[in-house]
């Protein structure tokens, strides 16, 4: 998988999860966006944040759910001594459970797909082609 093609299936999943009518429809996606954080503001309302705990021990995948909550408006921390793996998130619990956590776990895989062909690629052609 080229690196062109999978930006091209993350938009195509960021569409799904955004509920964007058609592909290249920035304004839809925006639009999707700001109902989401109106939906996390409402439902702060009715139902309350409240501290989740994620523990992401990949770099990469840790790096990618952070993009995900700076992207909805969502702030980690950690409390002191806690291991960097560790990312501590409030936010209505339903929020996670219904959207963000399926939407970082479809974007991982790809990820590490990603990551995987690249990596085998790169051993098979500058290492050892015999796999």
């Amino acid at each position: 998988m080229k690196e062109g093609d999978l930006w091209e299936r993350l938009a195509k999943i960021e569409q799904l999860f955004a509920n964007a009518g058609t592909d290249g429809e920035k304004l839809a996606a925006e639009q999707a966006m700001a109902r989401l954080r109106s939906r996390l503001a409402a439902q702060e309302g009715d139902e309350r944040s409240e501290e989740i705990q994620f523990t992401l021990h990949d770099p990469h995948a840790r790096l990618l759910f952070l993009a995900l909550l700076r992207r909805y408006g969502l702030r980690s921390y950690r409390r002191k001594g806690q291991h960097r793996q560790t990312l501590l998130v409030r936010m209505p619990p339903s929020l996670a459970e219904d959207f963000l956590w399926p939407e970082f776990e479809e974007l991982n895989g790809l990820l590490q797909q990603h990551l995987y062909e690249v990596t085998t690629s790169l051993i098979e052609r500058e290492i050892h082609a015999e796999g």
